[in-house]
Parts: C-alpha cells; sequence; structure tokens
C-alpha cells in the first residue's frame, strides 16, 4: 500500500475489521475444519486426533490412546458337520485380554465341547486346572440341582459337561474371557455357557480356569468329545487392546 509521508504505525487486525462473509468457503479446507469427510472404517495407528493441550492445540496419533474398548479379532462360521474348529493366530501382542463369544451352537445328541490353546507351532499347552460348576433344570418340572467338578493338568478345559439335544432350534451358547493368552504369564479363563439337552434339561456351566504355563498362546481349538461333530456355530473373538 501506497503512502505519502511517513509510515503509518502497524495495527493488528481484529475481528471487528472483518465483515461477516467476507471469506468466502471456496478459500476455506471444509472437510478439515468442518468434519464434512466422514471416516467409515476405524481409525488406523497412524491417523491423527487433535486435542487441545493447555490451550494449544496438537496433534495425537490414534496409536497413543489407550485401549479399553473390545474390537473384533476374528470370526467363524459353520453351518456343516465338522469335529473341530482352530482360530489361528487370534492371539497376539496387539491385545491383552480377549473374549470368545460363540451361539447358535449345536451338534449330535449329548456331545460335550472342550477349549485348548495351542502354541506357535500349533500343538496344545498342556496344564490346565479347572473348576466347572453345573447347574441344571428340567423344563416341564422346574426340578433341577447342581454339580461341581475340578480337575487339574489337562490338555484343554471344558466348555460344558453337556452341549447338543440333536435339535437345531435347541442351541447353546457361550461368554469366555480370556487374560493374557499371549503373554509370558500364567493364562486365566472364566465363563459361562448354556446348553440343552434331549431330555429336556437346560444347563448353566460356570468355569474357571487356569494354565500355569509361560507358553505363549497363538491360536484357539474346540472340539467335540467323541466322533459326534457340530452342526453349526457361530463364534466371535473379541480383543482388548493394552493400555
Amino acid at each position: 500500500m501506497a503512502y505519502i509521508g511517513q509510515k503509518p504505525a502497524d495495527k493488528p487486525l481484529g475481528a471487528s475489521d472483518i465483515t461477516d462473509g467476507i471469506i468466502s468457503n471456496s478459500k476455506l479446507a471444509q472437510d478439515i475444519i468442518s468434519a464434512e469427510t466422514e471416516l467409515a472404517t476405524a481409525p488406523a495407528d497412524t491417523d491423527e486426533f487433535l486435542i487441545s493441550d493447555a490451550g494449544v492445540l496438537k496433534r495425537l496419533d490414534a496409536s497413543l490412546i489407550g485401549g479399553g474398548a473390545y474390537e473384533v479379532v476374528a470370526t467363524a462360521d459353520y453351518s456343516s458337520a465338522v469335529n473341530s474348529v482352530t482360530i489361528t493366530d487370534c492371539f497376539t501382542s496387539t491385545y491383552q485380554v480377549y473374549k470368545l463369544i460363540g451361539h447358535n451352537i449345536s451338534g449330535a445328541d449329548g456331545e460335550k465341547i472342550f477349549i485348548q490353546c495351542l502354541d506357535s507351532g500349533g500343538s496344545a499347552i498342556s496344564g490346565w486346572d479347572h473348576v466347572h460348576n453345573l447347574a441344571y433344570v428340567q423344563r416341564s418340572s422346574g426340578n433341577g440341582g447342581e454339580s461341581y467338578t475340578s480337575d487339574s493338568n489337562l490338555a484343554y478345559f471344558k466348555f460344558s459337561n453337556y452341549l447338543f439335544s440333536g435339535n437345531t432350534t435347541e442351541i447353546g451358547s457361550c461368554d469366555f474371557t480370556f487374560y493374557q493368552p499371549y503373554d509370558s504369564v500364567y493364562t486365566q479363563v472364566s465363563g459361562t455357557s448354556l446348553t440343552d439337552s434331549s431330555n429336556g434339561h437346560m444347563y448353566l456351566s460356570n468355569t474357571f480356569a487356569m494354565l500355569p504355563s509361560t507358553t505363549s498362546a497363538r491360536s484357539l481349538k474346540l472340539y467335540t468329545s467323541s466322533s459326534g461333530n457340530f452342526t453349526s456355530f457361530k463364534l466371535t473373538i473379541l480383543g482388548m487392546k493394552r493400555s
């Protein structure tokens, strides 16, 4: 700007000096400022968030945000007869706590399910100690009872003492939590399963197990107790990231 004589003193531009609407939207990166662009998937570790640190706006990598929420790690969905299923490499250093959620589980009458943790070579890690409490009720009469069993130094722990009714409408479900199976510490498991039987009984099983081994578990295997098969099941493994 040209001027005659002495240069005027500099004056900062204030908010009152800018008329509303003088800066058009075309001059702004709207997708960044207004968040008009949607992130359709979970944030990657390289994505960044804006935070205010004592009034200073800073970038924060998503990888630095602590854990606490479960994420889907693996799924298995079978509708044909199989004797066992192995979910390979579901345990990793990314997560510390895992959940095994199962539903729509059915198969031959009287079959039981066992669960194993496998090492990096695919071999079952032995040494499971577990306590199993089974409560049952006869649906037509309401009569019921419960039993208590304990086992030690096994290559598996029990999903349930009873599982299948042979009727595809009478299905089983489960919810097990695995604590630090990948880490070099003793793995602990607790959970519940609900199953049905052809004798008209409903079974609720509570399982508490510990694997006194520092061998890192990498995979999970479920298998039936004899020659019978699963006829269907849906499994989901969830992982909670390390905080």
